[in-house]
């Protein structure tokens, strides 16, 4: 059986449609997708682990005027948005779902940031804020798929550095609702045929198994 992340078919989904995505890239993606290889990190990366980890327990990394998580130190400006999750939402929940395709079985798992009856909260920072590299990734789509919800919500955090206090601070924010539709699960199953495709053409099926 495949086992593949919506983060996967996100980066396979780039390298289709941007330049910028090399073959080497989606390759080394492929590799470390299920944690075989040693997954590169980079300080955006960082960046949004510690955020993230805020968001998800913020009494435990507040600090009187800021929030620190990993080192890495966030304003405590970023409290209104803490304070606008629902307190009776579930936080980093997973599961997963199985897609039949013509390769065979594929899981599609995935954990998400924040859900609260039909719709999913993804909890995204970054330094520019481009629309469709949210709204067209597939990612939306194979989380409605595993955790069977109606609505999505992209929540973007576009952070700034502050050089005076040595804080991070949200300089904008971004809001992108979208929504379950008809042939949803055939658009992900032909996406997931393409990449395990690709894949044995490279010869690196091995790394989509289970």
């Amino acid at each position: 059986m495949y086992n593949i992340h919506p983060s996967l078919l996100s980066s396979y989904h780039l390298y289709l449609t941007q330049d910028w995505m090399t073959t080497e890239r989606i390759i080394e993606d492929i590799k470390t997708s299920n944690n075989r290889g040693e997954s590169i990190s980079n300080e955006a990366m960082d960046r949004g682990t510690a955020f993230h980890k805020i968001l998800e327990n913020p009494n435990e990394h507040y600090h009187g005027l800021f929030y620190r998580a990993d080192d890495i130190r966030f304003s405590d400006s970023i409290k209104e948005y803490i304070d606008k999750i629902d307190p009776k939402s579930l936080k980093e929940i997973s599961s997963g779902k199985i897609l039949l395709t013509s390769h065979g079985k594929v899981i599609l798992d995935g954990t998400v940031d924040n859900m609260i009856g039909i719709t999913i909260n993804d909890y995204k920072t970054t330094k520019q804020f481009r629309l469709i590299y949210y709204s067209d990734s597939p990612q939306w789509k194979c989380y409605l798929l595993i955790f069977n919800a109606l609505k999505f919500i992209y929540k973007v955090f576009v952070l700034k550095d502050d050089k005076k206090s040595g804080s991070i601070y949200v300089k904008d924010y971004h809001e992108i609702p979208v929504y379950a539709y008809p042939h949803m699960e055939e658009d992900m199953t032909c996406l997931c045929e393409d990449l395990i495709q690709f894949s044995k053409g490279q010869n690196i099926e091995k790394y989509l198994m289970q």
